[in-house]
């Protein structure tokens, strides 16, 4: 259990850096793009929780493939 803890904690941190990095990304596009004006600022910020939460699942089901084999 505490294996599990530490893999969903460790997964939010690298998560919150690849969120934070999908999130530049995406506001660099929005930008070129002209969308990122028209947005308030509760919609950046559920952007950047959206993106942290995605790569966070994404790092989790990595880790669990990795964990039970599937990586090798």
């Amino acid at each position: 259990m505490k294996e599990v803890a530490e893999g969903i904690i460790f997964a939010l941190v690298i998560g919150l850096f690849l969120g934070a990095l999908v999130f530049a990304i995406t506001m660099l596009i929005l930008s070129f793009v002209g969308i990122l004006s028209a947005m308030g600022a509760l919609q950046l910020i559920l952007v950047f929780l959206a993106s942290w939460l995605i790569c966070s699942v994404l790092v989790f089901g990595a880790m669990l493939l990795g964990l039970f084999g599937f990586g090798r």
